[in-house]
């Protein structure tokens, strides 16, 4: 779906406690917020929630994604993108062994196996996304059913 504000932001939120034998308990919050604004270009997003079973792969196309409205998206920029899961399994992000988008953030085409958690990565300015750097793969490689939420940012 077009975006029309080009802004992403995570927020990181805990409150710690130590119960104190005969007092109230002590107790300590803190919050962590960082925003990435004013990314021009940016201006598609694309989001969907998954089952994926033990041993399988889920390969994305950010050449070939269909949003929830069934408009084609065909991604020439990359932004940024966020996987969320609870499930107690392994998730494994990494680039398809065919035309692999390289995730490069810092790095060399990395792996990031992930427990229960999130992932995420944003930056103001692209990476171009072409017909041999397109596919991201997201492996569940633990024994149970995975559970997820992704989104992509993403630029046509």
């Amino acid at each position: 779906m077009p975006l029309t504000v080009q802004t992403m932001q995570a927020l990181f939120s805990w409150t710690n406690q130590k119960p104190i034998s005969g007092f109230k308990s002590a107790s300590d919050q803190d919050a962590l917020q960082y925003t990435v604004a004013a990314v021009a270009g940016c201006n598609e997003v694309w989001f969907e929630a998954r089952a994926l079973p033990a041993g399988n792969t889920q390969v994305y196309n950010l050449q070939s994604l269909t949003d929830a409205l069934g408009t084609a998206i065909v991604a020439t920029k990359f932004f940024g993108m966020m996987i969320a899961f609870p499930d107690a399994t392994t998730l494994q992000i990494k680039p398809d062994t065919t035309n692999g988008f390289g995730l490069n953030l810092g790095g060399t085409s990395p792996v990031y196996n992930m427990q229960p958690g999130w992932f995420g990565a944003a930056q103001t300015g692209p990476t171009t996304v072409s017909g041999s750097n397109c596919q991201i793969d997201v492996k569940n490689t633990g024994s149970a059913t995975a559970n997820y939420s992704i989104v992509f940012f993403l630029g046509q």
